[in-house]
C-alpha cells in the first residue's frame, strides 16, 4: 500500500460493489475517477451527452440486473442529467450517479462550474449527498448503493468535490466498509401465502402479471415463477421489459408471455406498479380477486385494491406459492383456461 488519490478510492469502492460498467462524459473535475475506475478494471463507456449516459445506465441495469454507475463532471455536466434520473426514479431503477463539483475551498467564489448542483439532484434522486473528505469516499459509496438497492430501488446521487478526488491519502488508513448490506430478498408472510395459494388453486381463470419492479427481487427464483405458471397453466403477462427472457424460451412456452388478466377471476401481480401503463388499475376486472406482491409496501394497493397484499420479493414469494399450491392441489392443471396460447405473437396488455 501507499499513497492513492480519491479517484483510486472510487474505483476500488465501486469494484467492491460489483460494478462492471460506467457510463460517463469526461471533464477535468473528475478525471482521477476515470483513472481509478480503469485501473480497477471497470469498463468505461464514454457518451456524447450526460442524460444519454443515464438512459444507457437504465437500459443496462434493466437488462442485466446489475447496478450501473454514471459519472458526470461538475456544473452543467451534472445539470444535464435530471431527466434521466427522473425516468430511473419513475421506473424504480437503481442507478448510481457520481458527480463532480468545484473544490471545497473554491465554493461560492465563482470558480469554474461553481453551481448548486446538489440542490438540483435532491429533487430527482431518492438520496443525494456530498462527500466531505477523501478518506470517507468508500463509506459514502457504500451508503449510495445501500439506498439505491434497498426494498424500493431507485437512482441516487453522490457529489465529490474535485480537490477530494485529486487529494492523496495513505491507503492503509482507509476503511472500506464490509458486510454492511444484506443480499437477502424477503419472503412473504406464511398466513398470506396460504390464503393466496388457496385462491390460485381454486381459481377457474387464474392469471399473473409481472412488472419491472420484480426484476431486482427475483433472486435465483425465476424458474419458480415459470413453474407456478406451468403448474396451474396460468398465463403470465409481462409488463415492461426488465423481466423479459427470465422465464425460459418464450417462443417455446408462450404461456409465460401471454397477458390474460382482463378476463381472469384471480390475478397474481408480481412487482407491479399500477400506473398509466396499466391503466392505473382501471382495466382489472372489478369482480376479480387481486393478489399483490411487492417489496415496497407503498405499491401494494396503489391505484388498485389488494385483496391480499404480500410484502416480499417476486422470486421468493413465487417459490412459496408454488409449494403451497402443490399442497392444496395434488395434480397440475392439464390445460389452460385460455386454450392453447398462440406462438404467433404476444397478446396485448389486458387482452382477454
Amino acid at each position: 500500500m501507499g499513497a492513492v488519490d480519491g479517484g483510486a478510492l472510487v474505483g476500488k469502492a465501486l469494484v467492491n460493489e460489483g460494478v462492471e460498467k460506467a457510463f460517463v462524459l469526461c471533464g477535468g473535475h473528475i478525471m482521477p475517477i476515470f483513472y481509478g475506475m480503469r485501473n480497477a478494471g471497470i469498463e468505461i463507456i464514454d457518451m456524447r451527452h450526460e442524460c444519454a449516459a443515464v438512459y444507457a445506465a437504465i437500459a443496462y441495469t434493466r437488462a442485466s440486473g446489475k447496478t450501473a454507475v454514471v459519472v458526470t463532471t461538475a456544473g452543467p455536466g451534472v445539470g444535464n442529467t435530471p431527466a434521466g434520473m427522473m425516468e430511473a426514479d419513475s421506473l424504480g431503477i437503481p442507478v448510481v450517479q457520481i458527480g463532480g463539483a468545484v473544490a471545497t475551498n473554491k465554493r461560492d467564489t465563482c470558480d469554474l462550474q461553481d453551481m448548486s448542483t446538489l440542490k438540483v439532484m435532491e429533487t430527482c434522486s431518492k438520496w443525494a449527498r456530498k462527500v466531505n473528505s477523501t478518506d470517507r469516499i468508500p463509506e459514502y459509496i457504500s451508503m449510495a448503493f445501500r439506498y439505491a438497492q434497498d426494498s424500493s430501488p431507485g437512482p441516487v446521487y453522490l457529489e465529490i468535490p474535485t480537490d477530494l478526488v485529486f487529494n492523496p491519502v495513505d491507503e492503509a488508513t482507509i476503511v472500506f466498509p464490509e458486510k454492511y448490506r444484506t443480499k437477502a430478498i424477503p419472503y412473504g408472510d406464511p398466513a398470506l401465502i396460504d390464503s393466496a395459494a388457496q385462491l390460485l388453486a381454486n381459481a377457474q381463470r387464474p392469471a399473473a402479471i409481472i412488472d419491472d419492479g420484480a426484476r431486482f427481487t427475483m433472486g435465483d427464483k425465476a424458474a419458480d415463477v415459470a413453474a407456478l405458471s406451468d403448474y396451474l397453466k396460468m398465463p403470465l403477462g409481462i409488463s415492461g421489459w426488465a423481466c423479459r427472457g427470465l422465464f425460459g424460451d418464450e417462443a417455446e412456452n408462450p404461456l409465460v408471455r401471454t397477458n390474460a388478466v382482463g378476463t381472469a377471476d384471480v390475478i397474481l401481480a408480481l412487482g407491479c406498479r399500477f400506473d398509466f401503463r396499466m391503466g392505473s388499475g382501471a382495466l382489472i376486472p372489478k369482480d376479480a380477486t387481486v393478489i399483490q406482491v411487492h417489496t415496497d409496501m407503498r405499491q401494494i394497493g396503489f391505484n388498485l385494491r389488494a385483496d391480499i397484499g404480500i410484502v416480499g420479493g417476486a422470486g421468493p414469494v413465487a417459490s412459496q406459492l408454488l409449494e403451497a399450491v402443490k399442497d392444496k392441489r395434488n395434480t397440475p392443471a392439464e390445460a389452460s383456461w385460455i386454450g392453447e396460447p398462440s406462438k404467433e405473437g404476444i397478446m396485448n396488455l389486458f387482452e382477454g
